[in-house]
């Protein structure tokens, strides 16, 4: 549930998988809230190359032992949403998902820890 009105961001963690084609280098998902039009995002770049250490994306995600991507939500008014997440590209696991306005939490290798929300009762603390 969110606490107020705001723009939001969700920052994604995924497993540091690489594409299983070599043809096709993409390793996309979508992200719809409450129904809405699906966003698209690639959590990698088309000149992504696994196994080269020159490549950023690649080297930072077996160093860290993850993929992260962040998406822009948009206005989303105080309540409950419901957010969708749709696999496109076959070996993409997410992880975890972190919701954030312009008061993001401070940065760390794993992203804020988790919380449970039933109804409009906190539980799991």
């Amino acid at each position: 549930m969110l606490e107020y009105d705001a723009a939001y961001k969700m920052e994604t963690y995924f497993a540091p998988s690489n594409p299983v084609d070599a043809d096709h280098i993409s390793m996309k998902f979508g992200v719809s809230i409450d129904g809405g039009e699906v966003q698209v995002i690639d959590t990698i770049k088309s000149s992504y190359n696994a196994g080269a250490w020159s490549d950023s994306i690649w080297s930072n995600g077996v160093r860290n032992n993850v993929h992260t991507a962040s998406v822009e939500l948009g206005e989303l008014e105080w309540g409950t949403h419901t957010i969708r997440i749709y696999a496109q590209d076959p070996a993409l696991v997410l992880q975890k998902m972190v919701l954030y306005s312009s008061r993001r939490l401070p940065t760390s290798c794993l992203g804020a820890p988790e919380s449970y929300f039933v109804g409009e009762k906190s539980v799991g603390k």
